[in-house]
């Protein structure tokens, strides 16, 4: 089967659109998000620190995830723990991941039971 030439000009216009139209709605995204997250709004703040780590801005998304955890955000808590037990944004921090883990799992979020064993077994077979 060959494709005409207007085919796939009008396929590859499609996709040019699609793809203008989608970064411009994340730009709109993002801008509402920090809006909302300076305005106070924890969820907002949290959405916006993971955005940072996403796109591996760590000091930026510790900032924010600290700034809903004020806000005793279960996942700001648990993305928290995450940070310090992989050094992102901050130095590596087992203490500081396990007391993160430790607010996160009595708030709710049994992935937090799950990292807090496997720190446990880890510091164990290092002794």
């Amino acid at each position: 089967m060959r494709l005409s030439k207007a085919f796939i000009f009008t396929n590859v216009c499609f996709l040019l659109f699609a793809a203008t139209s989608c970064l411009q709605q994340q730009d709109e995204y993002f801008t509402l998000l920090t809006k909302e997250a300076k305005a106070g709004d924890g969820f907002a703040q949290n959405d916006l620190g993971y955005y940072y780590l996403e796109n591996q801005n760590y000091e930026e998304a510790i900032k924010w995830f600290e700034k809903a955890a004020e806000k005793d955000l279960n996942n700001a808590y648990f993305n928290l723990g995450l940070c310090c037990l992989n050094g992102l944004g901050t130095g590596k921090d087992i203490e500081k991941a396990i007391s993160y883990f430790s607010k996160s799992y009595e708030k709710g979020k049994s992935e937090a039971a799950l990292l807090l064993g496997y720190i446990y077994l880890n510091k164990e077979l290092d002794c």
